[in-house]
Order: structure tokens, then sequence, then C-alpha cells
């Protein structure tokens, strides 16, 4: 089978050399990988280079040439987020309001924000312990 070709325009070729400085060492073989494909190195040649096999080569090559960098990137590891942005975001604004709604004169606990938002305690611990660290 044939190689992938590769051709980088010039933001893609700063991104990866900045990978090569800076990302997890997977991604920093894989940023290798395309930049030797893109200066017409061969799958063997780059096999050499990096320590990989050709296979693993010719497999970051065409799923660079499939998907861009997203396709050369880190999968995401672990469960994804119970709870959105937007749903965090009404937490820690509401957790900041000067009064609860239901009781005026009466601020909101973080047990109370539990039971409106349907979290866990622990959860709205965390999140308002985040925000509250980010703000500083």
């Amino acid at each position: 089978m044939k190689a992938q070709p590769i051709t980088l325009s010039e933001t893609a070729r700063l991104e990866l050399e900045h990978w090569i400085e800076t990302a997890s060492p997977d991604e920093q073989v894989r940023a290798r990988c395309i930049l030797l494909a893109a200066a017409g190195a061969r799958n063997n040649a780059i096999s050499e280079i990096v320590n990989l096999s050709q296979q693993a080569v010719g497999k970051w090559r065409k799923r660079y040439a499939d998907m861009g960098l997203e396709g050369i990137k880190e999968p995401r590891r672990g469960r994804l987020p119970k709870f959105g942005a937007d749903t965090i975001e009404q937490v820690v604004s509401l957790r900041f309001a000067r009064e609860c709604a239901s009781r005026p004169g009466e601020s909101w606990s973080i047990r109370k924000l539990a039971r409106t938002s349907g979290m866990s305690f622990r959860t709205v611990q965390k999140i308002i312990k985040a925000a509250a660290a980010a703000e500083t």
C-alpha cells in the first residue's frame, strides 16, 4: 500500500514543532513522524529514526492525512464529565449570589445547592472550591 502523502500548512508545521517541545512523549513521536513524512521521508526511514514499527508510522501518517492534528492527539482517557459546563456555571453563580430565592436573607449553602442542582454534596463542594481558587 502506498504511503499517504503529507503536506503541511505553515500553521500545522509550527504546531507540530511546538508539540516536539511541549507535548506528551507519545505525541512528540507522532509529531516527528508527520514532520519527517512532510519532508518526504519514507515510512521505513521514519520508523528507524523515531523507533516505531513501519505499521505504526503508516497508521499515524494515515490518521494525520484523514483528520489532521486531531487524528494524532492523545485520546481522552477516563470517564466523561457527568455535568456540563452550563450546570457547573449555574451552581457557581447561585453560590455567589447574595440570597437564596426561596428564603430571602439566607445564603446558599453547599448542601442546599446540591439538593437544588441534583448533584452530590462532594461534587458541589469540589466545584465551589475550584471556582474560589480560580478567583484568587
